[in-house]
């Protein structure tokens, strides 16, 4: 009985041991990572970008591409021209390094839009440092019961272009950025910093 009770003492002090001389991984301060990507990400968003191709792939059951004629997968080219600056008024009275605001302008079809979005670091990229760098939500930057709907605003919005998601990863460094529609058909938009 005496054997076994050492032997079973033994044992667990191995096996107690073995556990705490493994090391832990460093738990990820998910706030702070995230505030180091959207600090890399800030200085290279601003300026102007030409959206050099734009890639819409036709959905059979989109009433906006339907209204404008998109019936099948089609590229354009120099759709676009884009100048993106910090947000003059934050959304949040607290402005927050983790949630940078941008407003600019959109250059379509020889008008001036105004816009606005606000980036958040893709979990992927924060947790497993790949992927896209940010998703967004690109809307127009309209005070209320201004610019009524003119046909390039409407253009805008059944393209899918407006009011919808995207993920952003900037490329080549800071002259290259990719953005990814992520539910309308704006396959991908390639934009070049003029």
């Amino acid at each position: 009985m005496k054997i076994i009770g050492t032997s079973l003492l033994l044992a667990a002090g191995l096996l107690f041991g073995q556990c705490s001389s493994e090391k832990v991984a460093p738990k990820l301060d998910y706030d702070k990572v995230s505030q180091a990507i959207m600090a890399q990400l800030v200085p290279q968003l601003t300026g102007t970008w030409k959206l050099g191709r734009v890639h819409v792939q036709a959905q059979r059951l989109n009433a906006g591409q339907a209204e404008i004629g998109i019936r099948r997968d089609t590229v354009f080219q120099n759709f676009a021209v884009l100048t993106i600056r910090p947000a003059k008024v934050p959304a949040s009275s607290l402005p927050n390094p983790q949630y940078p605001d941008f407003e600019g302008d959109l250059t379509f079809q020889g008008k001036e839009y105004p816009v606005r979005f606000a980036p958040l670091a893709s979990p992927d990229r924060v947790v497993n440092g790949q992927g896209p760098h940010a998703f967004f939500l690109l809307q127009f930057n309209l005070a209320p019961g201004s610019y009524p709907p003119d046909a390039g605003r409407t253009y805008l919005e059944d393209i899918g272009f407006i009011n919808d998601n995207f993920t952003l990863e900037m490329l080549a460094g800071e002259q290259t950025m990719l953005w990814r529609g992520l539910s309308r058909g704006m396959v991908k938009i390639e934009l070049q910093k003029q």
